[in-house]
């Protein structure tokens, strides 16, 4: 990842903000880990009776999505942000160490 955000920093133009920089990158590399708990948690849910329930009274695909299966994936999703958080964090501080973050008078 680092490799990455020094070449893109070397090739977005200068008055791009940096700050959205570093969060469009962070999140481009930490979509994939996100999305792979999001599927787990769907395909482990599917299979329950709440949701066998709700179809068998007649609820469509995408009502038992948003009706069943969003509420139950709301609890994995955010536990698995909050222990992302601080290696996020840390990714930054790492790039502004290097000196392709935040500029020193904006705080990170």
């Amino acid at each position: 990842m680092l490799a990455f955000v020094i070449a893109l920093t070397a090739v977005v133009p200068a008055d791009f903000p940096r700050p959205l920089l570093l969060v469009l990158v962070i999140a481009l590399f930490g979509w994939a880990g996100t999305a792979r708990v999001v599927r787990v948690q769907t395909l482990s849910l599917k299979k329950l009776d709440f949701v066998a329930a709700a179809r068998l009274g007649g609820s469509g695909p995408f009502r038992v999505a948003r009706r069943e299966l969003l509420p139950s994936l709301a609890a994995p999703v955010i536990t698995y942000s909050v222990i992302l958080l601080p290696g996020n964090i840390v990714a930054e501080a790492a790039l502004s160490f290097l000196g392709v973050g935040i500029r020193p008078p904006t705080p990170s």
